[in-house]
């Protein structure tokens, strides 16, 4: 059994439930007879980078043309866990070990002079190397909507209390990422908004000074900082919201029969997360200004 070294790998589904499909071609060369048809057992396939395993999956019974190469596909589940394994890992490109197991059986046809098939059993083993560019990688992880990202284009303005709003926001990237728990990322975001009121209060003023550095306000109209301000309280009300009206329904659903009804879904955190990081990262920038 051979396979040539062409491992593709296609994003099937995104994040937050990232599944791929990791395809390649096997080619097999007859130990009993060039009329022998060959069928693999279930067989697995295991994906690993460092040597630790981050995908698996198995493909049932398949056919294999002798002396010809033919396409065989494994889909699994990717986890965020793994993802980020790899990038806390790796330097720059990434080189992903594709190992492939199981067993084959031979059989050779019945002729008129035998009485039965005659079949050999044995097993395999495959290594094969794919490696990613790190521009190869960068695409992938786009593709799966990795976001680890949205904390790192986070600046780290050296201001008290901004690790704890840092922190807060970090807990509810694993929230939706790693413990898919929406309803706690919403209060991970919510406790976010609340340590940097504090920071707000010292330096708002400020940061919207620097927003508005070199830009004329039309007459009658808000600002480009009141603007955002005005943006960053409508945010912590969503979050807040959504947080507050979570804990309400969980006391109220508590007592009553419909306890699954009423959450804060997948689709509410990702939106509440996505919309703090990208104004976190914006207002970041303009702190580390004002404190020069």
């Amino acid at each position: 059994m051979k396979a040539n070294n062409d491992v593709r790998i296609k994003v099937i589904k995104p994040v937050p439930f990232p599944v791929v499909e990791v395809a390649l071609d096997l080619i097999y060369e007859p130990n009993l007879s060039d009329d022998s048809r060959i069928i693999l057992a279930p067989t697995i396939i295991v994906g690993k980078y460092a040597g630790i395993p981050i995908l698996q999956s198995i493909i049932d019974f398949s056919n294999i043309e002798p002396y010809n190469y033919s396409q065989h596909a494994w889909v699994a589940m990717l986890s965020m866990e793994a993802l980020t394994f790899v990038e806390e890992s790796r330097q720059d490109d990434a080189t992903i070990s594709v190992e492939l197991s199981g067993f084959y059986k031979e059989t050779i046809p019945k002729t008129a002079s035998q009485g039965n098939e005659y079949q050999a059993v044995d097993s395999f083993f495959l290594p094969i190397q794919r490696k990613f560019s790190q521009k190869e990688w960068a695409s992938f992880l786009s593709e799966v909507g990795y976001g680890k990202k949205w904390i790192v284009e986070l600046d780290s303005p050296k201001i008290s209390g901004f690790e704890d709003v840092q922190s807060h926001l970090e807990k509810a990237w694993t929230d939706i990422y790693v413990a898919h728990a929406p309803d706690d990322a919403m209060v991970d975001l919510r406790t976010a908004w609340n340590s940097f009121e504090s920071i707000w209060k010292e330096w708002g003023e400020k940061v919207k000074q620097e927003i508005n550095e070199g830009s004329r306000s039309e007459q009658g109209y808000p600002n480009k900082g009141e603007r955002v301000d005005a943006v960053k309280e409508e945010l912590e009300k969503y979050t807040d919201y959504l947080s507050e009206l979570q804990e309400k329904v969980k006391n109220i659903t508590n007592i009553g029969p419909h306890k699954e009804v009423y959450v804060v879904t997948m689709e509410d955190a990702l939106l509440g997360y996505r919309l703090t990081m990208s104004l976190m990262s914006y207002l970041s920038k303009f702190l580390e200004k004002a404190k020069k």
